[in-house]
């Protein structure tokens, strides 16, 4: 008998089957990591305020404005922390050797494959404690975005855990900046496109939404930097509103490309189809 009156009595027959068969992939972010330690001994922060420790750890100085994790990961890029550390060594030392606490609960499961949008090793030592606690001879094995795509064969029972944003023993290959970000998903036989194939029906739908993703931090990098004021136009404190080389961008954009809705871009790009 289902154990929850929203689930009819097949569809969990359905899922209990499914568990056992090992049909089903996990996906987890930074919400798992909770009341986890880090290497260095502290709690595991979430991108902000891994942020707000950067500026402070590396001295960045940000003159009042918000930096978030992405800005504050490039600007750090060749600076020291206050121990001398490279941005390598301190990912490293923070995210590795990090202590679960009820991460463990995770592997009582039979997934088929753990995907995590983490760079810390949680999961990692949270599945040793699993195999110690119950004794299995399950085997897990960690794989980064950039390792060669591998299946393991599941009549062994073995477990892999993938990193799509980088591992953090592996610190060269995190994925935080537009470049690293870049480089993911020109790479060819990364784990990115199997991702889409396996957790999505339709993994193109998948791969095309972080592609917009990717499409708008761009733009909205070169915005920053001034790059489309000249054709753009921008906004003056005392004149108000300066039209660039292109004018009404808004005709422009639909004379050019028969289409509207389409300014600004930074509003509108996860619409583009």
């Amino acid at each position: 008998m289902a154990p929850f009156k929203e689930i009819p009595e097949e569809d969990w027959k359905s899922l209990i089957h499914g568990m056992v068969r090992r049909q089903y992939h996990l996906l987890v972010g930074a919400g798992i990591n909770s009341e986890c330690i880090g290497g260095d001994g502290q709690s595991i922060p979430d991108a902000k305020v891994l942020a707000e420790q950067l500026i402070a750890d590396f001295g960045l100085k940000t003159d009042g404005e918000v930096v978030d994790l992405r800005r504050a990961y490039e600007s750090v890029e060749n600076l020291r922390d206050t121990q001398g550390r490279s941005r390598t060594q301190y990912f490293k030392s923070r995210f590795s050797n990090c202590t679960p606490k009820w991460q463990e609960i995770i592997f009582r499961l039979n997934w088929r494959r753990v995907w995590t949008l983490n760079i810390d090793d949680v999961l990692e030592n949270a599945s040793g404690k699993h195999k110690n606690l119950a004794e299995t001879k399950r085997k897990y094995f960690t794989f980064s975005w950039n390792d060669p795509f591998i299946e393991l064969d599941r009549e062994k029972d073995n477990v892999q855990i993938v990193h799509l944003h980088g591992y953090s023993l592996d610190s060269k290959n995190l994925i935080f900046s537009i470049i690293e970000y870049l480089k993911a998903f020109t790479t060819r036989n990364s784990w990115h496109p199997v991702f889409g194939d396996e957790y999505h029906p339709t993994g193109s739908m998948l791969i095309m939404s972080l592609l917009t993703q990717l499409f708008q931090n761009l733009y909205n990098e070169f915005e920053n930097r001034g790059y489309f004021q000249q054709a753009f136009g921008y906004t003056c404190v005392d004149a108000g509103e300066m039209l660039g080389t292109i004018g009404d961008i808004n005709a422009y954009l639909l004379l050019k490309l028969r289409k509207d809705n389409l300014w600004p871009i930074q509003e509108k790009c996860l619409d583009y189809s």
